[in-house]
């Protein structure tokens, strides 16, 4: 888990968004958008961190949806000693 103590946090799962988990449960993949393979994304994802860092003097980090849920669940945990069963996906 990527452990962040100050700076600015960009969450960039556009490949999460694409293939359906979005507010309208809409796959583009599955209406016939050609989704870009994961090291593209992943690539992309590092260029922009790469980006933004130069503008804001290396304070940002980029966490995907599932490091924040890994990190908000460690937490939930720490205070109640395991995960809620409302929370497991």
């Amino acid at each position: 888990m990527k452990e962040i103590e100050k700076g600015i946090v960009f969450s960039n799962d556009i490949e999460r968004i694409l293939k359906g988990n979005n507010a309208l449960g809409y796959s583009y993949e599955e209406n016939g958008l050609i989704i870009p393979n994961s090291s593209f994304i992943e690539s992309l994802r590092n260029d922009f961190e790469g980006q933004v860092n130069t503008i804001f003097e290396g304070e940002v980090r980029i966490l995907s949806e599932d490091e924040m849920l890994e990190a908000i669940y460690s937490s939930i945990s720490d205070v109640l000693g395991r995960y809620p069963h409302c929370f497991i996906r």
